[in-house]
């Protein structure tokens, strides 16, 4: 589970930012509904990330809202942020039917379509027999695992938090130390270390 701050830090929004994608106004449903109430879920994140992908990317909000309903609506998938079946290429968001090459413009109320295959450009996600997010690897050496930690991102591989490494630093302790108190990679400490950093930087 992660309640707002969490998230945010993670998906490299403003808090405020992830309340207002997840809060329904007169003029517009949330974009997505925490499955958890105040916390969010994996899944949760994972469809934060790729919100949050996608503004980066120019779609606007209430493109990213139409889309998710059609995905919802149209492709029957729950949690379709999530979902292996869609796409962002440039600033449109693109879902795709079933396992053909036919891609629609999800955005737009699925208007446009064409065939082709489009990269993914989002955060490293791997997906479980049933196409759903289940690890996701912001970073080489880095893991969010739901079944690790309760999703605390931790050292590829390991139980051990990123968050920990930080402590432990900002403590005053060394990360070769580090890396021989706890049987670590030294190479992942750092790593650790600099991703906790960049998290900070990005606030």
């Amino acid at each position: 589970m992660y309640d707002v701050a969490e998230a945010a830090r993670l998906v490299g929004a403003s808090p405020a930012t992830v309340e207002r994608w997840v809060t329904p106004t007169t003029r517009r449903p949330a974009i997505l509904e925490p499955e958890l109430g105040d916390y969010f879920s994996f899944l949760d994140l994972v469809s934060l990330l790729v919100v949050a992908e996608l503004r980066r990317r120019g779609v606007r909000p209430n493109e990213i809202g139409t889309g998710v309903r059609y995905l919802e609506d149209q492709m029957g998938l729950t949690r379709p942020l999530a979902h292996r079946r869609f796409a962002t290429v440039g600033a449109a968001f693109w879902g795709r039917h079933d396992d053909d090459d036919l891609w629609v413009d999800v955005g737009r109320g699925g208007q446009m379509a064409l065939t082709g295959t489009f990269e993914r450009a989002l955060h490293p996600i791997e997906f479980d027999a049933h196409d759903m997010a289940s690890l996701w690897r912001p970073v080489d050496r880095v893991w969010v695992n739901p079944e690790v930690q309760a999703g605390s991102p931790c050292i590829n591989r390991t139980r051990f938090e990123t968050r920990q490494v930080m402590d432990l630093v900002e403590g005053g302790t060394d990360p070769v130390d580090i890396a021989w108190q706890f049987e670590l990679d030294f190479d992942d400490v750092l790593t650790a270390r600099d991703w906790e950093l960049s998290l900070t930087r990005a606030a």
